[in-house]
């Protein structure tokens, strides 16, 4: 209890800029607990804030080391952060990004990314920058959209075989969730990059999955079917996409992307038989034998190897027979736009962002704390919250005109509350406002005389005790008539409320 104790002296000292005092408090308690890591931390501030960086870095990281195996991730990402004031190191921001996934800010930690991830890129450090996009996409696994974004970058960064592993894993998880619409640009883009040939067309592709099928691949002829369907919808060729759907439900009955589809496209129109017999693609001069959809007995044994290497050959040479056309040059640069639009907001737990809060105060991180702070306004819940932790945060980094702002509303919404109230005084102090710090500090003493320093704070001030106003009959005129803020040229950027 004395050592937390001699550490919390040790802390209002280095806040009030008494760091003579708190490293002699400091070094007492480091000859008796060396791995205290909240010891280091606050060495680590007071070397950084008195111009030694490397023992800064060097206090900060074993902090940093410490807290993080003892799972006190919270402690470990503040530690992380002053290291990343001190110095932008990139792996220092991977391990941030890695502690904000584990106590549940992913949004965090992909921002953050990201934000490094585009400065690389764009000053030319292309490598760097894939590495931080990849763990974005670790992050956040099941957008495929965003990891296909990310494969091209990997193929047109130069790194093609790279890219197209990469691909066509991705590829395969695409075919599993049924994501036709990504196996198509898949296809199309791998296409480009062996032998440079085009996307299958509809025709092409049912002979392809109508080989796979006949060789025992239902699953990868039922990919394939899907897409041709795609690819007829988007031609208005409703009716041979039925017929290829009924096809999909003879290889899987409970298929239920067919199912979907045959719902959506509804029951077929009489037709003519002229354009039932209607090629699928545009007639060409020379007729092209009409497709047919092979049945497949259920009880019919496998064909012989013979037949099978034959139809191999076929579907290889289907993929190939296209003609050939030049790469595309794309520039990183140009797809992080196409990629930060692919990221998506992720559930997180807001009580998190205040715990994290509370934990930069506590390490004097105070822009850090405001900025964390500031994220929770948008959050119905938690806005009153994170307002009044604000402007309690604004006057202990000194920032009396910024904190008036906020303690106004949050004193408007909750009058009785005294610690803001005492901070509303602080901030009127601050300003030099002594007038109206003193009826804050009449209205809390006259409900806790005991309460903190108020009453000592008062008389410091000039205040006397023969007036003793309610402790709501001021609250109006606090707030409709505030004190004058200091002027300042040009238009306050910091001002949020009133």
């Amino acid at each position: 209890m004395m050592g937390e104790e001699l550490l919390n002296r040790a802390r209002e000292a280095v806040e009030e800029g008494r760091f003579d005092q708190a490293l002699v408090t400091l070094r007492r308690l480091e000859a008796e607990s060396p791995q205290d890591p909240n010891i280091n931390q606050l060495l680590g501030h007071i070397a950084f804030r008195s111009g030694d960086s490397d023992e800064a870095i060097k206090r900060l990281m074993r902090a940093y080391e410490i807290f993080e195996d003892r799972g006190e991730y919270i402690q470990a990402v503040g530690c992380l952060e002053e290291l990343l004031t001190i110095e932008p190191d990139p792996d220092r921001l991977l391990a941030l990004a890695t502690i904000y996934d584990k106590i549940g800010l992913k949004n965090e930690a992909i921002s953050r990314l990201f934000d490094k991830a585009n400065d690389m890129i764009r000053s030319g450090d292309d490598e760097n920058g894939l590495k931080f996009l990849a763990k974005i996409c670790v992050l956040d696994n099941e957008n495929v959209k965003l990891c296909l974004i990310f494969g091209k970058m990997l193929v047109y960064s130069g790194q093609e075989e790279k890219g197209k592993d990469y691909l066509n894993r991705l590829r395969s998880a695409a075919v599993a969730r049924n994501e036709n619409e990504i196996v198509t640009e898949i296809d199309s883009l791998l296409a480009q990059y062996d032998g440079g040939s085009e996307e299958l067309d509809p025709k092409s592709r049912m002979e392809l999955a109508n080989l796979l099928s006949e060789i025992g691949s239902a699953q990868e002829a039922i990919t394939e079917y899907l897409v041709a369907v795609s690819d007829l919808i988007s031609m208005n060729q409703k009716s041979e996409a039925r017929k290829i759907l009924h096809r999909v439900l003879e290889l899987d009955p409970d298929n239920m992307k067919a199912k979907e589809e045959l719902d959506r496209l509804g029951e077929e129109v009489e037709v003519t038989e002229e354009v039932e017999q209607a090629e699928l693609i545009e007639p060409k001069a020379v007729e092209e034998e009409e497709i047919t959809t092979p049945a497949i007995e259920e009880d019919s044994d496998l064909p012989p190897i013979e037949a099978i290497e034959g139809q191999v050959a076929d579907i290889e040479f289907l993929l190939k027979e296209v003609e050939s056309k030049p790469r595309i040059e794309v520039k990183l640069s140009d797809l992080l736009d196409e990629f930060k639009a692919a990221m998506r907001p992720l559930p997180e737990d807001p009580n998190i962002r205040l715990k994290i809060g509370e934990v930069l105060n506590r390490l004097l991180l105070f822009n850090l704390a405001i900025e964390n702070y500031k994220k929770l306004l948008n959050v119905p819940e938690f806005r009153i919250n994170a307002i009044e932790r604000l402007g309690t945060t604004f006057v202990r980094a000194g920032k009396y005109n910024e904190a008036l702002r906020y303690l106004a509303e949050a004193i408007v919404q909750r009058p009785d509350n005294l610690e803001v109230r005492y901070n509303l005084a602080l901030a009127y102090r601050g300003m030099g406002d002594h007038e109206n710090a003193l009826k804050q500090l009449s209205n809390i003493i006259s409900v806790n005389p005991q309460y903190r320093d108020a009453s000592d704070l008062y008389r410091h001030l000039g205040g006397k005790r023969e007036e003793k106003p309610a402790f709501r009959d001021d609250i109006g005129e606090v707030i409709q008539k505030p004190a004058p803020f200091p002027e300042k040229s040009g238009p306050d950027d910091n001002i949020v409320f009133i």
